[in-house]
């Protein structure tokens, strides 16, 4: 579902929130760049994965480098809150 961010449909994208990373499933009702209407986006933090129901945090915590370069890589797809 990375390979998916930004598109139409369902993704799962990193996310930082104060100081602890997280991961969010976003779904989206048209890709990122189209600009021809309105766009419905939803996101929700997630604390298991969808598929195998792994604990994300274990992830999180055995990548804490990775995790960071993904939420910058990822910082304009990601809605804020506010």
């Amino acid at each position: 579902m990375f390979s998916s961010k930004g598109q139409k449909g369902f993704s799962i994208l990193p996310n930082r929130i104060g100081d602890r990373f997280c991961f969010v499933m976003q779904g989206r009702s048209c890709d990122i760049e189209d600009k021809s209407g309105k766009e419905v986006v939803f996101q929700q933090v997630i604390h298991y994965c969808p598929w195998c129901g792994t604990e994300l945090q274990l992830i999180i915590d055995q990548n804490r480098l990775e995790m960071k370069e993904l939420v910058e890589s990822n910082r304009g797809l990601i809605l804020k809150n506010g």
